[in-house]
């Protein structure tokens, strides 16, 4: 799980699309309006207009140095133009190529089509809300809550609580009926007649289930945790790690200093002396040089959790334990870090163990069941 200290005031990036794109514009110091466009933007929005086109680009890419190295094509004013073009130029290649964080509007006036684009890990939220005559896109879905009431979607609620195999399929739905996600690295693209497609652009690395040796195994696991980790370290930026003294946020720390990352270390005491595992995370700071702080969580937990509910519009406090890491972000932010890197949910990217078990179980595999359960035991 990767936090990110924002600001969580509204980001503002709101925009309402029409069935047709005949532009004039007029463009005001946060505000982008033509005919059929309402763009409500936050200060961090770059937007690129021209006869041709309108990039509307909320985020930053992270590796533009090395874009320019792979796509020599390609020149560099600002991300919203490099956006437009390197994906104009060489589609999904191109957005499988950025390191960032963004959330991206491509308007095509002269073929007259329309593309949304989510980073591939989703630090950038998207939701769009389709209606007869217009399409809106927002990064923040409270702001369909203040236009107008919304309907709770009932099954999108009765699944979030399902843990059935069955249930755990990403879908764009989410908690108001007829308002989507556009899920990370995926693009959303607008048809003329208003409706919608949404396609995976990203690619993460293919981890096949024919590996011949136990070291092919390792190395590709190797090979995608240090993507996962390079995509999550902002340039130029201050980079808190999160040293719990386990195993996963271990890795994901040296990582980061090898990857070349300003790094400092931070320790969560828990102030329950069962779970004091300082120990380990020292020998990590040491062994990299990183001088290692602690941190505590001495605020109201019912609070924190409400702050939590009213900041995301989830209820994702009850299953994570996001109120650790709220306060963990308030102490970290005052002392000037952007982003945090953590071990949390690396067990659930692993597994814990017994998928394997319920795998032999649905398929009725009892001699692999009752050998799986007697290792277990022994183990």
């Amino acid at each position: 799980m990767y936090l990110y200290l924002r600001n969580r005031q509204f980001l503002g990036f709101i925009v309402s699309i029409g069935s047709s794109l005949l532009l004039h514009s007029q463009q005001l110091e946060n505000h982008f309006k033509n005919d059929f466009l309402d763009i409500h933007l936050s200060k961090n929005t770059q937007i690129e207009d021209n006869e041709a086109f309108t990039s509307i680009f909320k985020g930053k890419i992270f590796n533009v140095v090395e874009i320019l190295e792979k796509f020599p094509d390609l020149s560099y004013t600002n991300d919203a133009n490099l956006m437009w073009m390197g994906h104009g130029t060489h589609k999904d290649v191109f957005l499988n190529a950025i390191n960032g964080d963004f959330a991206c509007i491509l308007i095509d006036k002269l073929n007259k089509t329309n593309r949304v684009i989510r980073d591939p890990v989703g630090t950038e939220s998207l939701y769009f809300k389709i209606e007869k005559d217009k399409i809106h896109i927002a990064t923040d879905i409270n702001y369909f809550r203040l236009i107008e009431k919304q309907t709770i979607n009932a099954s999108k609620i009765a699944s979030y609580f399902d843990f059935s195999e069955n249930s755990q399929s990403i879908k764009s739905d989410t908690f108001y009926e007829h308002i989507f996600e556009v899920l990370p690295g995926h693009t959303l693209e607008i048809h003329h007649d208003n409706t919608w497609s949404l396609s995976q652009y990203w690619l993460p690395l293919a981890v096949s289930k024919g590996f011949k040796t136990e070291n092919d195994l390792i190395a590709a696991f190797k090979n995608a945790l240090e993507e996962a980790v390079m995509r999550r370290i902002p340039a130029h930026k201050k980079l808190a790690c999160n040293l719990s003294g386990g195993l996963d946020s271990s890795s994901v720390t040296s990582l980061s200093v090898f990857a070349g990352a300003q790094v400092s270390g931070f320790y969560f005491d828990s102030l329950e002396p069962e779970t004091d595992e300082r120990y380990f995370a020292n020998k990590i700071a040491t062994a990299h040089n990183i001088k290692l702080q602690n941190t505590s969580k001495i605020n109201s937990e019912l609070a924190l959790a409400k702050q939590i509910i009213a900041t995301t519009g989830l209820p994702d406090v009850l299953f994570l334990n996001g109120t650790t890491f709220i306060s963990i972000a308030q102490d970290l932010q005052s002392l000037g870090f952007d982003t945090i890197m953590t071990g949390e949910g690396g067990d659930a990217v692993i597994g814990y163990g017994f998928e394997y078990l319920d795998i032999c179980l649905n398929c009725k595999d009892w001699e692999a069941l009752k050998n799986g359960i007697a290792a277990y035991v022994n183990n």
